[in-house]
């Protein structure tokens, strides 16, 4: 079977309603990226970290995929 590699960016899950990093109301709009989401953030920044990474999570809670999940899935 051959293998395929697929690369796309945040956007492509925009249209099933979660967030994009840097559209106009992103999640960088709201957090600073070098607080968060970098290299070695748990060791000076850890409670913030996951608070971030656990909202994440929340919000996918009533998400369903969107027509391009469902292409890249097959």
């Amino acid at each position: 079977m051959a293998k395929i590699i697929i690369l796309s960016g945040a956007g492509i899950s925009s249209e099933s309603g979660i967030s994009t990093f840097r559209d106009e109301d992103g999640l960088w709009e709201n957090y600073k990226i070098e607080d968060i989401c970098i290299s070695g953030c748990l060791d000076f920044n850890k409670d913030n970290t996951i608070k971030f990474y656990d909202m994440l999570r929340v919000n996918l809670k009533d998400k369903k995929p969107n027509y391009a999940h469902e292409v890249v899935a097959k």
